[in-house]
């Protein structure tokens, strides 16, 4: 089972995400589980206290109890499609273990797949405790449950350390970034004596990384004895 997404680039570089793992996955789960619950049972109290307990002791309005059933689906289902889509594709526990949620492609999520992978948690749920869900994430080759396999949505741990592998680096991004290194240079002279050791020492870090990009390119020499020239 792979550990990463490769992600291609349009600058033609390979990009590897790594793939969130079970027990991380899980531990983030019961931390939004017990801030969407603790939310749940603060509205119920709200609703207890504004009841008009001289008339009903021992229910609720039954326009009330509407009130708060709405409010419990709401807080379990738009809590994380609200976070998904609109904070960068992380819930706070998905934040606090350095997940996020991202489309096969390795870009964030619009609002209709973040809403259809949590729409679809209902299967997931299936037979109970989310067992479903955990074979699905333990049997898939990206660990998605069975929402994230139809939203074409998959979780990445961003705490994990990143491989950059570069792509045709020597065929393209070298000549362009030489041409940069120009154009820096030719306006070196208008900059503050400190704005130029910086970008001295930036362009010195540049060629390093250039160099040693253009040597994963290089070809390994034939061995000995096998007759290519």
């Amino acid at each position: 089972m792979p550990t990463s997404l490769l992600v291609d680039t349009p600058e033609q570089h390979a990009i590897r995400l790594p793939i969130a793992g079970h027990g991380t996955r899980s531990l983030a789960f019961l931390v939004d589980a017990a801030i969407r619950y603790g939310a749940s049972l603060l509205l119920f109290l709200i609703a207890q206290a504004t009841a008009d307990w001289t008339a009903h002791i021992r229910e609720l309005h039954g326009s009330t109890l509407a009130a708060v059933t709405l409010a419990f689906f709401f807080a379990q289902w738009l809590y994380p499609v609200a976070f998904e889509a609109f904070a960068g594709g992380r819930t706070p526990g998905k934040r606090l273990f350095g997940l996020r949620v991202v489309g096969v492609d390795g870009r964030l999520p619009g609002l209709g797949p973040v809403a259809l992978r949590n729409l679809l948690r209902v299967l997931d749920l299936l037979p109970g405790f989310y067992l479903l869900g955990h074979f699905s994430i333990l049997c898939t080759e990206k660990c998605q449950r069975l929402g994230d396999v139809i939203a074409q949505t998959v979780v990445v741990d961003e705490r994990a350390r990143r491989n950059d592998v570069p792509v045709a680096t020597s065929g393209w991004i070298a000549p362009r970034t030489r041409q940069w290194e120009s154009e820096l240079e030719s306006r070196r002279s208008r900059l503050a004596p400190q704005a130029r050791a910086r970008l001295d020492e930036l362009l010195e870090q540049l060629n390093v990384a250039i160099a040693e990009a253009e040597d994963t390119q290089q070809p390994e020499p034939a061995p000995i004895g096998t007759g290519r020239p």
